[in-house]
């Protein structure tokens, strides 16, 4: 919690500001100031400048007060940081909640507002002394009575990490390759706008209006429909490999950077086949669904995720709290967590103490994530491109993540893709890289074990068809269940327990290619030509994109780090059913009773003079009243002209109390100030 060397005197005295709230007293007299800073002199500071958030100040006292409940924790950090944490509190609610504070990673730009206090503690606080009041009072982001009842006492808001977000204030001036290759190294990173403000992609090809002028089929529910008749629909998933319309794979293939170009130099998946959605770019289409990607089996490949269209919602849970979120779902809903039909949100993932990652990406957004990281991300209505990247500086920890799951189920053969690289390289590899391929293949052939007959393959199977392990050099198809059943090929555990007799003996290459391969890797310096019956694959040849740096425009501002404090129309959204929802009634301070006595107007017209400025003289005399019983009830101090101040009055008593939370009321903007001071001096200069 932040703290002061000399902290408020009037706040630590809350029991008696809350009283004077009570009385009415607080805020309708010359204590306005005095009650917030004692200390303060009248001339710093003026009503006008704060006005507009004393109104809800006063609910969120009220309010907060009696949500801690005389709790000892909490009513000392009310009673010496109550302008902080409401403060805090109208950041956040500004920005649409808590969650969306988070899904968006905005801590980092209202610091500036607390006295560059950094983000970590900003949401730290936040979580320990606001999160659960959020929940049980802001309408728009509360919880069920039920939950907050049963749960929220024993909430853990930090299980939800915040993903990082790079805006231009944290790139300098440019983006390179060695950039990118850093961010691979992060669980997860999302760069705001990217693909349309500075690698300049025409997202708007990817509009919805654009893509159902295209009149090509779209699989749903294993039929083919038309984007039009999809849309429809309430909700449908559908997806086409991006290089079916050419305009739109040149589109993006030319403006991006290589270092995340699916056929970079760098990216070892161009030595597997080309797959959409993991090799090759894939177009997903969601209209309030959602799509499970990420696990084990992607041995931690780097996921590429442009938003082209619409918003999106990402929550990831990582492997180590995967399994205990596997085995909840499977008892509380009697499913597989894998099988598409179930979604976790905030709050079931918060009450059942799961760990999770959860961000908000819009168009343009470009999203990058470990693929150890099990996501689900649903949309509204979103269009999104997606890839993975095998990165070269990272094939140590790629291999780690497949010899830990050696037995199961790949996306990637990894033993196929060493032999097609260090064919094709040798003896021009990085001796690490080369290393770990060597490896990965060598360990992958058992010869003691293959014995007979083998006929070369006709058609390139990589996995069993029945454990989904792979297949490196031999294996065992039967031409029956070819056929009857789809099974293309076998491993040697999964021929032993088959019973059909109609079963032949296949090889990738021979005995005597494998002899040859293992000379060559054991003589790894020597060169030697490519072995053309090793090579599988059609190797796409890499592609530079736009190069391998692009440079920020250091003029552009993104609209979200535009954070300015909600002006007296944009308040929070307080609760409806709150007592101080009259009192904080910001039409007019006037009593409509009282204009009616005076003036025996009706009622109806006085209210239509306090909402329509365009009334006539029923509201310049509306506006008259007001003025006369402001400064009659406020009684506002004029200052000399030679003691008056243009700068912000919040400056100073910032200085001289060294209580910087007031700041954050109101929006400072230095240039403007420093504009103001040169005006009056040279006016001051003209009058002497």
């Amino acid at each position: 919690m932040k703290t002061t060397s000399n902290p408020n005197p009037s706040t630590t005295a809350f029991p008696a500001v809350f009283n004077k709230i009570q009385s009415g007293k607080l805020f309708n007299t010359n204590n306005l100031i005095t009650s917030l800073n004692p200390e303060s002199e009248s001339n710093q500071i003026e009503y006008k400048n704060i006005i507009n958030s004393i109104s809800i100040f006063q609910t969120f006292l009220l309010e907060y007060y009696k949500y801690i409940n005389f709790n000892s924790s909490l009513t000392f950090a009310a009673s010496q940081q109550i302008e902080y944490l409401f403060s805090l509190l109208y950041c956040v609610s500004h920005k649409g909640g808590w969650s969306i504070m988070n899904g968006n990673n905005y801590w980092p730009l209202i610091s500036k507002y607390f006295n560059s206090l950094q983000a970590w503690k900003l949401r730290q606080d936040y979580d320990k002394y606001l999160f659960a009041f959020e929940k049980t009072w802001n309408p728009s982001s509360k919880f069920d009575d039920d939950t907050n009842d049963k749960f929220l006492t024993g909430i853990n808001p930090s299980l939800m990490k915040t993903v990082d977000f790079y805006r231009p204030s944290l790139l300098a001036n440019e983006i390179t390759s060695v950039l990118i290759h850093s961010f691979y190294d992060e669980d997860c990173i999302v760069i705001p706008e990217m693909a349309n403000k500075f690698l300049k992609i025409n997202i708007e090809e990817f509009s919805i209006d654009r893509l159902r002028t295209m009149t090509m089929p779209l699989q749903y529910s294993d039929k083919s429909f038309t984007l039009d008749k999809l849309l429809c629909m309430n909700s449908f998933y559908t997806e086409f490999p991006l290089k079916e319309k050419l305009p739109l794979y040149y589109e993006i293939s030319e403006k991006l950077l290589e270092s995340i170009h699916w056929n970079s130099s760098t990216n070892l998946l161009r030595y597997i086949p080309e797959t959409p959605g993991l090799s090759s770019p894939l177009i997903i289409i969601l209209k309030n669904s959602f799509f499970l990607i990420g696990g084990q089996s992607y041995t931690s490949l780097n996921g590429v995720y442009i938003t082209l269209y619409g918003k999106c919602e990402w929550i990831g849970i990582p492997q180590a709290a995967l399994k205990a979120l596997v085995k909840k779902v499977r008892k509380d809903q009697g499913v597989d967590l894998y099988d598409g039909s179930w979604r976790p949100d905030e709050k079931y993932l918060l009450i059942n103490n799961i760990e999770f990652f959860y961000t908000l990406t819009r168009s343009g957004d470009i999203f990058m994530a470990k693929s150890d990281i099990v996501y689900w991300m649903y949309s509204e209505l979103g269009v999104i491109c997606q890839w993975f990247m095998l990165p070269k500086n990272r094939m140590s920890q790629i291999s780690d993540s497949y010899y830990k799951t050696k037995d199961k189920q790949h996306k990637v053969n990894f033993p196929l893709l060493a032999v097609e690289y260090m064919n094709m390289h040798l003896p021009d590899v990085d001796m690490e890289i080369f290393a770990l391929l060597k490896k990965i293949f060598v360990e992958s052939i058992d010869e003691g074990y293959w014995q007979g007959i083998f006929i070369k393959e006709t058609d390139d199977i990589r996995t069993c068809s029945l454990c989904g392990k792979d297949l490196v050099w031999r294996y065992f198809r039967c031409n029956k269940c070819r056929i009857q059943k789809d099974v293309e090929g076998f491993c040697l555990s999964c021929k032993n327990s088959h019973k059909c007799s109609e079963i032949e003996n296949v090889e990738k290459f021979s005995s005597v290619e494998l002899e040859k391969l293992y000379m060559r890797l054991d003589k790894s310096n020597e060169s030697h030509q490519a072995q053309y019956a090793l090579k599988k694959v059609l190797i796409r040849e890499p592609h530079k994109g736009c190069g391998d740096k692009i440079l920020l425009d250091t003029t552009f501002c993104y609209v979200e780090e535009k954070f300015d404090l909600p002006k007296n129309e944009k308040q929070i959204q307080w609760g409806m059913n709150s007592p101080c929802k009259k009192k904080t009634n910001n039409v007019s301070y006037l009593d409509v009773d009282e204009c009616y006595k005076r003036k025996g107007m009706k009622k109806q017209k006085i209210r239509e003079a306090m909402l329509n400025p365009l009334s006539g003289p029923r509201f310049n005399y509306v506006v008259d009243m007001k003025k006369k019983e402001q400064e009659a009830d406020l009684a506002i101090v004029e200052i000399p002209r030679s003691k008056r101040k243009t700068n912000n009055p919040l400056s100073s008593l910032v200085k001289k109390t060294n209580n910087p939370e007031l700041s954050a009321l109101i929006s400072i903007d230095r240039k403007k100030e420093l504009h103001m001071k040169n005006n009056i001096e040279n006016k001051n200069v003209e009058e002497r």
